[in-house]
């Protein structure tokens, strides 16, 4: 009926609809206040990240 070939890409489909299905439901059971926690956590990390190679950039600037 099916090649191998075909079966075995729609099995790994249906794995990858799997897992985000379980990431979205996760993501629908947290509450509001992780998801505020999370989003805020993220943003201060990309805040860290950002002044750190903004520091980077300055002092290899001194450094030539």
């Amino acid at each position: 009926m099916f090649s191998p070939k075909k079966r075995k890409y729609d099995r790994g489909v249906i794995i990858l609809d799997k897992k985000l299905l379980i990431v979205t439901n996760g993501l629908q059971r947290l509450s509001l206040k992780v998801k505020i926690l999370v989003f805020m956590a993220l943003i201060l990390f990309l805040a860290i990240l950002t002044v750190g190679f903004y520091s980077y950039s300055i002092a290899v600037d001194q450094v030539v």
